[in-house]
């Protein structure tokens, strides 16, 4: 059926691509990689940021950090959004995309007082509970199987 609107009526359903624009946050130990990346149109991806550096904290400092008491899981997530809302340019994402640490996703969507609700994709490049606090275990790994099914 025609639908009235020519523009794309030659073109193949396999000559259409989706386009992306990408935003980096995080990964402060991977960020050299990324140095001129053709997907990456904001600048430095080294450039320090304040998502760099909840995760930087986060990952060389957690063993040390209040993860026991009450409300402990929920702060770090709240810390966590603020920090990715604080990114220059980084808008409400439709796909947040989680390598390495699912930890990571689980606190954005599972404990931050405002949980990010767009979807996931979450790639385990390392050990599915590296970095997680021991007495968050659980709960992390019944959620990440839950989201699997």
């Amino acid at each position: 059926a025609d639908d009235g609107d020519d523009d794309d009526d030659d073109v193949s359903p396999g000559d259409r691509a989706l386009a992306l624009q990408l935003r980096f946050a995080g990964s402060f130990y991977l960020c050299d990689a990324l140095q001129g990346a053709g997907a990456m149109d904001e600048g430095d991806p080294c450039r320090p940021d304040a998502m760099k550096e909840w995760l930087n904290s986060w990952i060389e400092r957690w063993s040390d950090m209040d993860v026991e008491s009450p409300g402990a899981i929920s702060v770090q997530a709240d810390r966590l959004r603020m920090s990715l809302a604080s990114v220059e340019g980084m808008q409400p994402a439709h796909l947040y995309a989680c390598m390495d640490q699912v930890l990571f996703c689980w606190l954005l969507r599972r404990r931050a007082a405002d949980p990010v609700s767009a979807p996931m994709m979450v790639g385990i490049g390392m050990a599915l509970l590296l970095d997680v606090p021991p007495t968050w275990r659980d709960e992390v790994g019944s959620d990440v199987a839950a989201w699997a099914v």
